[in-house]
């Protein structure tokens, strides 16, 4: 039985990113001198503004003010997710946890504010907080980061993804599917610590290498131990890639050490938030953890083929015993109007689908649809709720314009835990009404 989708609990509190407004306006206005001869008048020199000064908005970057040499931007944006989920499973899918069974449900997956921006050039800064309480609100991205410290490498420091699978390095805004896979409750996600990261444009090749601190919703690891820290390192390359064209080819590893101190697990859900755990590997007094990834993409045109397989060992301490975990998936996706999956080679992600022609301006928007099998083993034999899960989930994404998709997934989950009881298939029908902007 392979799953564990540990679904990074929804974390939405209250934030507010601030910004940092700079522009300056200059004038000088003609003194008149009385002059016994006639002066003629120089005409005044005045830089040329770029295109950008001022406010302006794109779908990428939201609401953006700029300073006249462009040196100084500040962005505004946010993401709003609101999903449905219609459930049914049989009673032995409950063994985690009896009292939260599979009911229909809505929620608010995520209701984030950001903003981001540039300070003279080398310096930027992103700030975002989510606001969906699932089952708490939290930062998420709030760092600064210094360009070319060493040669073209950049320095960030803050809360951050960690470098880790591409499936999670991918923004929730661009992933084809309502839920990362089951594979992906191993993967380390949003955590504070020091990352530097590069990539070169003529190879198409990127990485990023950083230390963390498990960190709570606020930023702060006040409750670990002196000694807990993350080594997180990953390294992307696109030996193919053609962005006019629609081709690429994308190859990618990832690895991390982690000295937690504390006792740790995994567990999953079946790739649907509002459906409760069905595996859990329970609290395990631990040594270290770790964690090894490979991942694999493909894009033709409308077609795109995309795969990842992660193995995690956590190293029992003081008698305790191993756990081994294995998750991977795979899924294929196909634009039925003819867009492409677009890639950003600057840290091996995907990026922003942008429809032929939006849905009420001559056109229907985009469609894409997308089937996904996943899985995942947790190998604690002593543990009746460890085990393994396999999910096939079949997708359709509208996307009526760059800022706006609804999402429909249908999820057949498999459950086969160590205990017979706690054995069943579930069956879950979800949508998402998605606005980024």
């Amino acid at each position: 039985m392979e799953t564990s989708t540990l679904l990074r609990r929804g974390a939405p509190l209250f934030v507010s990113a601030l910004c940092v407004t700079a522009t300056a306006l200059a004038n000088e206005a003609a003194s008149e001198a009385p002059s016994a001869f006639p002066v003629l008048e120089q005409p005044a020199t005045q830089p040329v503004a770029p295109a950008e000064y001022g406010w302006s908005y794109q779908p990428g970057t939201g609401l953006t003010y700029s300073s006249a040499d462009g040196g100084n931007k500040i962005s505004f944006g946010g993401r709003i997710m609101n999903d449905w989920a219609f459930m049914s499973a049989d009673d032995g899918t409950k063994g985690v946890d009896p009292t939260n069974p599979f009911v229909d449900g809505t929620e608010f997956r995520r209701a984030r504010l950001e903003a981001s921006g540039t300070l003279y050039d080398k310096v930027s800064f992103k700030a975002s907080y989510d606001f969906a309480s699932n089952p708490t609100t939290g930062f998420r991205d709030v760092w600064m980061g210094i360009s070319d410290v060493v040669g073209t490498t950049d320095f960030r420091v803050g809360k951050q993804k960690e470098p880790f699978s591409l499936e999670e390095i991918t923004s929730s805004k661009y992933i084809t599917f309502m839920e990362r896979s089951l594979a992906n409750s191993m993967a380390p996600a949003y955590n504070t610590g020091a990352v530097l990261h590069d990539h070169y444009d003529e190879s198409h090749v990127s990485y990023g290498i950083g230390v963390f601190r498990d960190t709570g919703e606020d930023g702060s690891s006040a409750q670990q131990k002196d000694g807990a820290y993350n080594f997180t390192g990953r390294v992307t390359w696109a030996p193919v890639y053609d962005a006019e064209d629609a081709r690429l080819v994308h190859v990618g590893i990832a690895g991390s050490l982690r000295r937690p101190e504390m006792s740790s697990g995994v567990s999953t859900r079946p790739e649907a938030h509002l459906a409760p755990p069905v595996l859990d590997s329970g609290s395990i007094n631990t040594d270290q953890v770790t964690q090894y990834g490979g991942e694999f993409a493909w894009v033709g045109g409308p077609w795109s083929v995309q795969a990842e397989y992660i193995m995690q060992t956590i190293s029992g301490l003081a008698g305790a015993p191993d756990v081994d975990t294995t998750g991977y998936y795979a899924f294929v996706s196909y634009f039925l109007t003819g867009e492409s999956r677009p890639y950003h080679a600057s840290d091996g992600s995907f990026g922003r689908v942008k429809p032929a022609k939006n849905y009420g301006q001559d056109g229907s928007g985009a469609w894409e649809l997308a089937a996904r099998y996943s899985s995942l083993d947790i190998d604690a034999p002593a543990v009746a709720t460890a085990g393994d899960v396999n999910d096939i989930t079949i997708g359709a994404n509208w996307y009526l314009n760059p800022n706006a998709r609804i999402m429909f997934n249908y999820v057949l989950g498999d459950l086969d835990s160590n205990t017979d009881a706690f054995d069943g298939n579930m069956n879950i029908f979800m949508m998402r009404f998605q606005v980024d902007f």
